[in-house]
């Protein structure tokens, strides 16, 4: 939510992917899966999912237009973002410019 973006997110010691979605979006829910698990099997890595419906204000300020849109975060800096459904490996791709 906007009241804990900063501290989830922005002030996380450890790289965050944030998965702006919409409950009504079938490439929204294609992306869940493959995006959950690549995230899970890096394991330095958090994922934090923001329904834009819920919090239009966090996607207005991330300049989400279209869903689902991905943008990973390190110390407080987007690092990397794409927008759609994406295959695993193109994930893992952008999942490796985090710095370790």
């Amino acid at each position: 939510t906007k009241d804990t973006f900063e501290s989830v997110v922005l002030k996380s010691p450890k790289p965050t992917v944030v998965d702006f979605y919409a409950d009504w979006c079938p490439p929204c829910r294609a992306l869940e899966g493959p995006l959950k698990k690549t995230v899970e099997e890096n394991g330095k890595i958090n994922l934090v999912k923001v329904n834009i419906d819920q919090e239009p204000n966090l996607a207005e300020r991330y300049n989400v237009s279209s869903i689902p849109h991905v943008i990973g975060f390190q110390d407080g800096v987007p690092v990397f973002q794409f927008t759609g459904a994406i295959p695993p490996k193109h994930i893992e791709k952008y999942l490796e410019q985090f710095r370790n």
